[in-house]
């Protein structure tokens, strides 16, 4: 008895897919959503390569693999099932997709989609435009640290990309900055979403293109090791950070081994931590009382002044900044306190009252 051949659409290499699904995860919704299609990713061949692509109609995440295929189709498939077969495939194995099924490795499962090809959003359309500026991957993740993931206010939920290469993001107890290079004449927020999928391409830099790279001018578009990223352009009017950070380094101190010190204490979430700079002491403060304290060393004449601020924020601010060695622009107890290291990204948290 002769067995059905199915006829293979796309063949792609496992290790491609499963770097496009780190992005598409942060794309894809879930199937509860009141639209299945969402919940799907568009498989197509275009122009001798492989595309992926998803969306939850704000953000559009569209992955350029190499791969072989019949020129012009397009298949949808669920996402997990995608990524299991990838898996079973191996890194160093193939993918077959083809109108019914899925094939990696000694796995085979059934594919038929229960939505149509006629139901798939159509995607922004991207017109020919010079980036706005190019930032380091690791430096937009930094930042975006101190954004807030409270929906209600969307300006916080994003980070704001100047012309001049300059990034900042804060959650308005918190700011992480990225000075650029000269004056920045234009800006654009870039919401959270779009970013965190942006970084799981895992390229070193990203391109940032304005409104003007898509028409009808209502989007911004992040580019980066083959992975494209259109988002929704944010409405609103970015918090006038600049104001906050302090214009002389007068007020300075130098400590090291502020962020080992930090992870000796009790992981307890958002507790207020009490730094002394002339004791060198660094205490968790519960019930207005020194619940656990722990050293740190003070390397320079700096303020006497107790101050507090919240141990999570303080410690995201440690690791952004990089070095064992950090400069703390500290006032005063009332007045937000600025962190530098060895990086490019500086911080300022608002400190907490304690008593």
């Amino acid at each position: 008895m002769a067995t059905e051949t199915k006829t293979q659409v796309l063949t792609v290499s496992a290790g491609e897919v499963l770097r496009a699904a780190k992005v598409l995860k942060k794309v894809v919704v879930a199937k509860r959503n009141s639209l299945p299609v969402l919940g799907k990713v568009r498989v197509s061949c275009v122009d001798g390569v492989v595309r992926f692509q998803a969306t939850d109609l704000d953000v559009w995440a569209t992955i350029v693999v190499a791969g072989d295929g019949v020129e012009g189709s397009e298949i949808l498939v669920d996402l997990s099932t995608l990524e299991s077969v990838a898996k079973a495939a191996g890194k160093s194995g193939s993918v077959a997709v083809a109108a019914d099924s899925m094939r990696g490795g000694a796995m085979e499962v059934e594919c038929r989609s229960d939505v149509e090809l006629a139901e798939w959003p159509l995607f922004p359309k991207l017109v020919s435009a010079a980036p706005m500026t190019v930032v380091k991957a690791d430096e937009l993740a930094a930042v975006a640290v101190a954004a807030t993931s409270d929906g209600a206010r969307p300006v916080l939920c994003s980070v704001l990309v100047h012309d001049n290469g300059e990034l900042a993001a804060t959650d308005s107890y918190r700011l992480h900055w990225r000075d650029g290079v000269g004056e920045s004449t234009r800006s654009e927020m870039v919401a959270i979403p779009a970013v965190k999928a942006i970084l799981a391409a895992a390229g070193p830099l990203v391109c940032v293109y304005g409104p003007d790279a898509v028409e009808g001018g209502r989007h911004v578009v992040l580019e980066s090791n083959g992975v494209t990223i259109v988002a929704r352009n944010i409405e609103g009017i970015y918090p006038a950070y600049r104001n906050l950070i302090p214009s002389s380094t007068a007020g300075c101190v130098i400590v090291s081994g502020l962020a080992a010190a930090l992870a000796t204490l009790p992981k307890v979430k958002e507790v207020p931590v009490r730094l002394d700079f002339e004791a060198g002491t660094a205490s968790i403060i519960e019930h207005f009382k020194a619940a656990s304290t722990t050293k740190f060393v003070v390397e320079s004449d700096g303020p006497v002044a107790l101050t507090a601020f919240n141990s999570g924020f303080l410690a995201d601010a440690l690791k952004v900044v990089g070095g064992d060695s950090v400069l703390l622009g500290v006032v005063g107890p009332t007045k937000p306190m600025t962190i530098s290291g060895d990086s490019a990204v500086n911080a300022l948290i608002m400190p907490v009252r304690i008593a």
